[in-house]
Formats: structure tokens, C-alpha cells, sequence
């Protein structure tokens, strides 16, 4: 459900991905995600998401991912990685790590559950 402008995605709209599990809720600019949307995950570990900003179909700007796990981070993304300043929170040890300025690439290519 969406628009579409010369058979890509574009606009607001929402995919339903064939596993069913999958959802994005947001905007598309030439079949790709770009603008502020939400991707949602759910299935046998728990559900997920990441709500924020997108820039040619890969995470940037402000956003939120929260982890099946209950873990979350928030903060600035550029290129799908998270980048610049944010905060890491680890539901149960209750430890978190806060950054305000820009990460190297080593730092913000970290595991799925964030950097620890």
C-alpha cells in the first residue's frame, strides 16, 4: 500500500515483506527507502525495530534500533553503521555507554547487539 511514480515505490507507503514478519512503514524516494520510516521485525526471538532515518535504502541521521534482546540504541547512523554521538543501553546489566562525538568505523561496526 503506497505510491508509486513510474513503477517504483515513492512517496508514504508500506511493504509487507513474503515472510510476513517483516515491515516497513515510511517514505520511498525511487523505489528505495529515504525520508523517516520504520523497518519492524518480529518472529521466534522477540521483535525488533529500527524507526528513523533512512538515506538511499541504508540507515542514517537520528534513529532508534531496539534488539529482541531489549537492548537499544539510539542516536546518529550514517551509511547502515551507527556514527556520531548516541547511547548504547543494555536492559539487563543496566550499563550503557554514551558517545557525542563521531566513532571510528571500528567502533560502529559492532556486533548485532551493539558495541560492549
Amino acid at each position: 500500500m503506497g505510491d508509486v511514480a513510474r513503477g517504483r515505490r515513492h512517496g508514504a507507503g508500506v511493504q509487507t515483506f513474503a515472510d510476513a514478519a517483516t515491515v516497513y512503514d515510511g517514505e520511498w524516494l525511487h523505489g528505495m527507502r529515504h525520508g523517516v520510516g520504520r523497518l519492524s521485525f518480529s518472529g521466534g526471538a522477540g521483535a525488533a525495530y529500527y524507526e528513523g532515518g533512512w538515506v538511499h535504502d541504508k540507515k542514517s541521521g537520528e534513529g532508534k534500533m531496539l534488539y529482541t534482546s531489549g537492548n537499544w540504541y539510539q542516536g546518529q547512523w550514517m551509511e547502515d553503521v551507527k556514527n556520531g554521538s548516541g547511547r548504547m543501553m543494555w536492559v539487563t546489566s543496566g550499563e550503557s555507554y554514551e558517545v557525542g562525538i563521531a566513532s571510528t568505523h571500528t567502533q560502529a561496526a559492532e556486533h548485532a547487539d551493539g558495541p560492549r
